[in-house]
């Protein structure tokens, strides 16, 4: 399970809607809603996401700690492979 299933999932399980989620955190709803998609790319870069999410865990009733670290963690499937130079 992905990070934004996991807490898409939790927060279903608390019985709350994103826009609950939304205002509880002062995280905007379509923020909240990528980041369930596991989209970071709206979060402002690498820095804020795992700030939303410590924000948002405890509200939707997980434990916040290990989830920041799922965020860079790199995919199943590895890295991409190197660059070839030109």
């Amino acid at each position: 399970m992905t990070i934004g299933q996991t807490l898409a999932s939790a927060r279903e399980k608390a019985g709350l809607t994103v826009e609950q989620v939304a205002a509880a955190t002062r995280i905007r709803r379509t923020l909240v809603m990528d980041i369930e998609r596991d989209d970071f790319t709206s979060s402002g870069g690498d820095f804020y996401p795992p700030g939303h999410i410590r924000t948002i865990a405890p509200k939707v009733g997980i434990d916040p700690a290990p989830l920041p670290a799922e965020v860079d963690s790199p995919p199943p499937e590895g890295p991409p492979p190197p660059a070839t130079p030109v």
